[in-house]
Parts: C-alpha cells; sequence; structure tokens
C-alpha cells in the first residue's frame, strides 16, 4: 500500500471495528505501567511504576491512528452505546442512562471527535513517529477540551451542587493530575502505531 493513503479498504477498516471494540473494552480494565528511567537501571534494576490510570486512552488513539478516523470513531461510538444503555459494564465505575451526570461522561464523550482526529492526522501525514505522536497527542487534548467544557456546563447548570466535588476538584482528578500519564500513554500509542504500519505496509 501507498503511504500517503488517506483511508484503509472497507474490508480492513470493518476488520479494526471489530477488533477496536474489544479493545476499547479491554483497555478501560488494565492498569497502565511504565519502568523506571533507563539511567537508574544499573544502579536500581528495572522497576515497574503504575501511571495510575488506565490503558483507555491509549486504546482510543491505537485504534484511531491504525485504523483511521472512520473506525476509530465507529468503535468509540459503539463502545459508547454499549455504556449509555446499560447492555454490558463496559464503563469503569457503571453505566446506564443516567451516567451523563457522572463529571467524567465529557471525557467518553470526547473520545468521537478525538478519534476522528487523531485518525484524520494519522493518514493525511507521512506515518512517522514524529507525526503519529503528533496525531495522538492531538487526540488526547481534544479529549479533555470536551472533558472540561462538559463540567463547565455542569457547574453553569448547577448539575453539580448534588456532587461530592465542584467543577475545580473535578477539573484536577480527570484532568491536570492524570494529564502527565496520559501524555505518556499517547506517546506510547505513537510507538506501537508505527510498528504496526510498518509491518502492515501502510
Amino acid at each position: 500500500m501507498n503511504q500517503r493513503i488517506t483511508t484503509l479498504p472497507r474490508f480492513y477498516q470493518l476488520i479494526w471495528v471489530v477488533t477496536g471494540v474489544s479493545i476499547a473494552v479491554f483497555a478501560n480494565f488494565v492498569s497502565a505501567y511504565t519502568t523506571s528511567p533507563p539511567w537508574l537501571w544499573l544502579q536500581h534494576g528495572i522497576e515497574v511504576v503504575p501511571l495510575n490510570v488506565s490503558c483507555q486512552i491509549a486504546a482510543v488513539l491505537l485504534i484511531a491512528s491504525v485504523g483511521g478516523r472512520v473506525p476509530g470513531t465507529l468503535v468509540q461510538a459503539i463502545y459508547l452505546f454499549l455504556g449509555i444503555t446499560g447492555l454490558f459494564k463496559v464503563f469503569h465505575d457503571g453505566g446506564g442512562w443516567g451516567y451523563w451526570q457522572n463529571p467524567s461522561f465529557g471525557y467518553l464523550l470526547g473520545f468521537l471527535p478525538a478519534s476522528w482526529l487523531c485518525g484524520s492526522l494519522a493518514f493525511r501525514l507521512r506515518p512517522t513517529l514524529e507525526n503519529l505522536s503528533m496525531s495522538c497527542v492531538s487526540g488526547l487534548v481534544v479529549i479533555h477540551i470536551c472533558g472540561l467544557f462538559y463540567l463547565f456546563c455542569l457547574q453553569i447548570m448547577n448539575w453539580l451542587q448534588g456532587m461530592p466535588f465542584g467543577f475545580q476538584a473535578y477539573a484536577m482528578q480527570y484532568s491536570l493530575n492524570p494529564l502527565p500519564s496520559q501524555l505518556m500513554l499517547a506517546c506510547g500509542a505513537a510507538v506501537v502505531t508505527y510498528i504496526l504500519r510498518k509491518l502492515l505496509l501502510y
């Protein structure tokens, strides 16, 4: 395949939708880890360090940057449908029709535009490690913009009054605190994408 293709054939897109839904659900319940810095390996050995986040963000970005914007967005739409309807417990802390009141729901909604943007950039630009990293980080930024905007709307409409915390506390919990770990996951997703697309010849 030509490296400058802007979309995959429909058969490949279908494969990535089916595969991506499984990855999206599974990654939500898998904790992310990293290793200690390489310059410390000789002194202290290789230590495994928890990132205190799940692999969900990495899965969102990986599916979009390998499968493209259409499969990536469809996967997240299916994921949200399964969680909101309560057909399967795919959300980390529950689901159902009332989940829209959860302060983290805006971040889940952000998966849709983030997948579209990440997948678009990943196929519009040459699949270099730098471009793929930019695509994944751009998707991550969109997720947080959507999440913060949703929190702001909940605050404006006074829907956060019955919650344990306010806007600033939730912004810290869902955006500022996990952001460094999620940036590492975004870069990790870019590396895995780079390898996969080299192996898949696109």
